[in-house]
């Protein structure tokens, strides 16, 4: 419940932020009105085929295997452990490219390691991956691919009375039969 209200606090700064007319820039997900409305409606009202309740024991059980094969690669900060959680190209906002902050990249490889301290090797990713997978993420029907795509994130810069603060979301999407990180934003 805590973290259904989480999300809906940030949605609602998010949809706030779009209403002001801010374009956000993100390879993932150009139109962040949409993503906003996603994020505040539980999957099971927006589509359910997407509800996690409606998924095989096969795939709960392979979702819960990824959740902590990524939880033991961030806690042993192990990249190559990483690697084969993601997508060949995962799509990010906000990342760094030769030292420098990029608003828009995919990052695969070399640009991924760069990022690996950014996105993953941190506290707040290791305190996220200490709740049970079914606490942390949600499950949203994506739609540019039409797929179901599972959603979490962390707060990257705390809310105040002047500011909105900052959450880093991941999307992880099932790809070949296997679960993969596809894309990392940042909202606002």
């Amino acid at each position: 419940m805590k973290a259904y209200i989480y999300i809906l606090v940030i949605a609602i700064f998010t949809s706030l932020a779009c209403k002001s007319k801010t374009k956000w820039p993100t390879p993932a997900h150009d139109d962040y009105k949409k993503q906003a409305n996603a994020i505040k409606q539980p999957a099971s009202d927006t589509s359910p085929h997407c509800a996690t309740s409606n998924y095989s024991k096969a795939d709960s059980l392979q979702l819960e295997k990824f959740w902590q094969q990524l939880k033991n690669a961030v806690n042993n900060k192990n990249f190559k452990a990483l690697l084969p959680l993601c997508n060949t190209y995962v799509d990010c906002d906000r990342c760094i490219a030769n030292g420098e902050l990029v608003d828009e990249m995919k990052l695969g490889g070399k640009s991924l390691a760069e990022n690996k301290e950014l996105l993953f090797f941190n506290d707040k990713m290791k305190e996220l991956l200490a709740k049970p997978v079914y606490k942390a993420v949600i499950t949203i029907k994506d739609e540019y691919s039409n797929r179901c795509t599972h959603r979490f994130g962390y707060t990257t810069v705390k809310e105040t009375t002047a500011s909105p603060g900052q959450q880093r979301y991941f999307d992880v999407t099932k790809i070949n039969g296997k679960y993969k990180i596809v894309s990392a934003f940042i909202v606002p």
